[in-house]
């Protein structure tokens, strides 16, 4: 079945943290800014960048803590997108194969 194979995707994922900063009053663009500059100085050097997407008013940067032979021990997704700010973590042993990446 279909499913059940995408479904062995997520066997070894162990944790998900999430958090969003909205902009709802639009006056909060600073504040987006200073969150993704510290999420930026605190994923640290043992991560390596998978994708970044920097335009006007959108910056996004998915990285991952690589455990060899194509798997991934950690995935962070930070971005910010007029002055709404999310930050994803995806903890476990995430096999890039059966996400396509490989």
């Amino acid at each position: 079945m279909l499913l059940d194979e995408s479904m062995k995707v997520f066997a070894d994922i162990t944790g998900l943290n999430v958090l969003v900063f909205d902009n709802e009053d639009h006056k909060s663009l600073e504040r987006a800014d200073q969150l993704v500059k510290e999420a930026y100085a605190a994923i640290g050097g043992e991560y390596e960048e998978l994708i970044s997407v920097k335009e006007t008013g959108t910056d996004l940067r998915i990285v991952a803590r690589p455990a060899g032979d194509g798997f991934i021990r950690d995935l962070v997704i930070v971005g910010e997108d007029d002055g709404e700010f999310v930050f994803v973590n995806v903890n476990g042993k995430i096999d890039l194969k059966k996400l396509g990446c490989l």
